[in-house]
């Protein structure tokens, strides 16, 4: 039985509670907490894990995966895709990550955050990791909801 609903979360009041993420965010998420299999240090992913990597780390295809981690459907059936985040296993998201995942769902982006902010892109990205006040203000402003919640 193929995947016929989007993994995504519908835009609107959803979107902006931080406390659920979808399937995407979650594979999202463990990926960019993987080190890159190749020893590699720099580049576009720099240490962390890319699509390629972490699709031939779960076993799946490379256009599986990444469908998988933007929210489309897939022909991956219903019991393989939860098989699949089962392996991920629990996810807590930092408060820095979940900043991430603000920015992701609304599209907006690195240029416009760093004019709110009145910051640098590389003081951006360490403000941002770190879960800094104002950038967590920023979302709050714009509708986020921050929830500690346990995943």
């Amino acid at each position: 039985m193929p995947i016929t609903r989007a993994l995504r979360a519908p835009w609107r009041t959803a979107a902006l509670d931080l406390g659920a993420l979808t399937a995407a965010e979650r594979l999202f998420l463990w990926r960019h907490r993987q080190k890159t299999t190749s020893g590699r240090l720099l580049g576009q992913c720099g240490a962390r894990m890319s699509q390629t990597e972490a699709a031939a780390a779960l076993g799946i295809e490379l256009a599986a995966y990444r469908n998988l981690e933007l929210g489309h459907t897939t022909a991956m059936t219903l019991d393989g895709a939860e098989t699949l985040l089962a392996q991920l296993g629990p996810l807590r998201p930092t408060i820095g990550e979940l900043c991430f995942i603000a920015r992701r769902r609304s599209g907006v982006t690195l240029i416009e955050l760093e004019r709110e902010l009145g910051v640098s892109r590389p003081t951006l990205h360490a403000m941002e990791r770190a879960g800094d006040p104002r950038v967590v203000a920023t979302w709050e402003a714009w509708g986020y909801i921050f929830l500690r919640r346990v995943f």
